[in-house]
Order: structure tokens, then sequence, then C-alpha cells
């Protein structure tokens, strides 16, 4: 059975991953679940021709005098495609900022902020933030 799973599944790996690191080998997962009785790692799979990360956790439990091996498979795709928009845009926000603080000094312009406490313009806690100019 675990040759069966191993078989169909192994073929939907990349050989290299997107981050430019080596898919290690399934069966060595397998191993390492059947030794250390559990264990958990993530993959890269090609289905339907799109790219999905999952996060897979294998088990072993005890059958009479054997053992079967159980699978919990965790679809990450969305999670990950996520967190990359999310490191895209953030590299995109300091990009900007360090735009806007080039064009500061080079105007010689001064900033400042004000964290407003309450609805209160002049409540004595608000907080005021100035630029170096």
């Amino acid at each position: 059975m675990i040759a069966g799973f191993h078989e169909r599944f192994v073929g939907s790996i990349p050989r290299i991953r997107s981050d430019g690191r080596y898919s290690p080998p399934l069966i060595d997962e397998f191993i390492s679940a059947v030794r250390d009785g559990h264990v958990r790692f993530d993959r890269e799979v090609q289905i339907d021709g799109k790219l999905r990360y999952l996060d897979v956790d294998l088990k072993m439990i005890p059958h009479a005098d054997d053992f079967a091996i159980v699978a919990y498979v965790f679809d990450m795709t969305d999670l990950v495609e996520k967190g990359k928009e999310l490191t895209l845009m953030q590299d995109l926000n300091e990009r900007q900022l360090a735009k806007l603080n080039m064009a500061v000094r080079a105007t010689k312009i001064g900033l400042w902020d004000m964290e407003i406490v309450d609805p209160d313009p002049a409540h004595p806690d608000n907080e005021f933030i100035w630029s170096d100019e």
C-alpha cells in the first residue's frame, strides 16, 4: 500500500522546489515515521498543472502485530500565496517609504504626525512625532 501511494504521489513532486531547494525523497519521510512514530514535513506538488503547497503529518499506528501509516495532508496553498503577496506588499511599502524619505531630505521639508487620544487634538497625552528637519 505504501508503495502504491508513493508511486502515485512521488510523480507529482517537483525535483527542485520553487525556493531552489531539492525535494527530499518521500520514502525518507516514511522511514522517519516508522523509526520515530511521527514525522511532519512540507511538500510542493503539481496537481492539474498548478503548484500546491502541502503540510503533511505521518503517524505510525500499531495494528495487531503490524502497523499502519496514517497521513494527514493539509493544503497550505492559499496561506503560502497570501504570505508571498504580503511580502511583496511590504517590499513595495519599504521602497515607497525610502523614496518619500529621500524626497523629504532633498527638499528639506519638516514633517510631523500626531496620535490623537480621544477625539481631542489638545489632549495632553497626544503623541507627536517629528522628522529631523
